[in-house]
């Protein structure tokens, strides 16, 4: 009824003690209990899974189950999984991430081969394949392994007004002081239009 026509989902685990240590929250089940209520309202959900290494801490599931379990989502329920490769910046340069080659080998090895699917899908930067037998298709987002700047349409506004054309370098637009400082919406769309050109 609020017009929402679609919902990405940030699930690294299906672990409980695994998703608990990650975003230091025990609300596992609640997210499951969303993702089937979305479907069930035909809303289309987007999985978003970072890809990292296996970590050294105890309790957390390796690698390979995390990324099996959070890809079987996808069999039976029409939706995307999406696995994006983790980028070293902020608190991710403590961690390493899995390149999209070696999570295909590890899907392939349990599923089957994935075929390409180039089904339009918006104007993102994922790519999708498709496994027999799934009612979703999987989907990556590779900046690290398969960068694609030449097609990069992605700007971010971070939560202290600075406007980011990439993730992955710190040049950054000060937005909040232009909003601060009375600028006119003409001047703040021109910095707005200054950054992303």
């Amino acid at each position: 009824d609020s017009g929402i026509d679609g919902i990405n989902i940030s699930l690294d685990s299906l672990d409980r003690e695994t998703y608990t240590h990650m975003t230091r929250y025990d609300c596992l089940q609640q997210v499951m209990e969303g993702i089937n209520e979305a479907l069930r309202l035909q809303i289309p959900v987007k999985i978003n899974c970072v890809s990292m290494r296996d970590q050294a801490e105890n309790g957390i599931q390796n690698a390979a189950d995390r990324i099996l379990q959070v890809a079987e989502l996808a069999r039976d329920r029409k939706m995307d999984v999406r696995f994006i490769e983790l980028m070293p910046i902020g608190h991710g340069k403590q961690y390493r991430y899995l390149p999209e080659d070696e999570i295909k080998d590890i899907l392939s090895e349990r599923f089957g081969m994935l075929t390409e699917d180039d089904e339009y899908r918006g104007n993102g930067p994922g790519h999708y394949y498709r496994l027999e037998g799934f009612a979703g298709r999987i989907g990556f987002i590779s900046a690290m392994s398969h960068q694609f700047c030449q097609t990069c349409n992605r700007v971010r506004l971070t939560s202290q007004g600075y406007l980011k054309s990439c993730l992955q370098y710190n040049v950054r637009t000060d937005l909040r002081e232009k909003l601060r400082s009375n600028s006119t919406d003409e001047e703040i769309a021109a910095s707005i239009r200054q950054a992303i050109l």
